[in-house]
């Protein structure tokens, strides 16, 4: 950790790395903040230790981001060991160090920190909760479009059974219609009239 942080230049400059491993026994006097940037905007890191065992008076602040600012995300002292602090998984492809010592310690003290780039789970691949979403959503297109399918089937096969139904309607109007103009055209026509008078009929008697 000491060599990261000779070099004031340097010390400003972000570290592109795929992974890496930082050593620190017993450094003193320090105030020293590093960056380091994953290759690709699609990456996080994880962060674990092998060894971690400070002094009480040392501080190593870890950054979700390019910049020591905001609360960290991990402050680790004395109080914190490996089994603790676990795994740490960035949400940025950024993570800014930030390691503070006292002029006292003892070579018992440091820590052995493992940086690795991990891809990002939410960038596609095959996991996680976004894989459920993608399967929820296309199974309900899938069945909207069933639905709609069937549907369609449906009302095609409606259709031509109205159109039977009123066609028929329509050809019994006409032939009713036909019908009745025929039964009542001996009625309406007039009668032929026969010669005479048929309220006063010649007979015998005469008149």
């Amino acid at each position: 950790m000491d060599s990261l942080c000779k070099d004031h230049f340097l010390q400003r400059q972000y570290r592109k790395l795929d992974g890496g491993v930082l050593w620190s026994r017993n450094e003193r006097n320090l105030d020293c903040t590093v960056t380091f940037q994953t290759h690709s905007i699609l990456q996080r890191f994880m962060l674990h230790f092998d060894l971690l065992q400070l002094d009480c008076n040392d501080h190593l602040y870890v950054y979700d981001g390019a910049h020591a600012t905001a609360p960290p995300k991990a402050d680790l002292s004395c109080r914190n060991t490996k089994q603790q602090v676990g795994a740490l998984f960035t949400r940025s492809n950024f993570v800014t160090l930030k390691y503070v010592t006292d002029n006292w310690g003892t070579d018992a003290n440091g820590f052995k920190l493992v940086i690795t780039a991990v891809k990002d789970p939410k960038s596609g691949g095959g996991g996680g909760s976004s894989t459920w979403i993608a399967i929820v959503v296309g199974a309900a297109a899938l069945l909207a479009l069933v639905v709609l399918l069937l549907l369609c089937c449906y009302c095609r096969g409606r259709a031509p059974t109205r159109r039977t139904h009123l066609h028929l309607q329509q050809m019994a109007s006409s032939n009713g219609a036909g019908g009745g103009g025929k039964g009542a055209g001996p009625a309406a026509s007039p009668a032929t009239r026969l010669p005479g008078n048929w309220a006063h009929p010649a007979g015998p008697r005469g008149s």
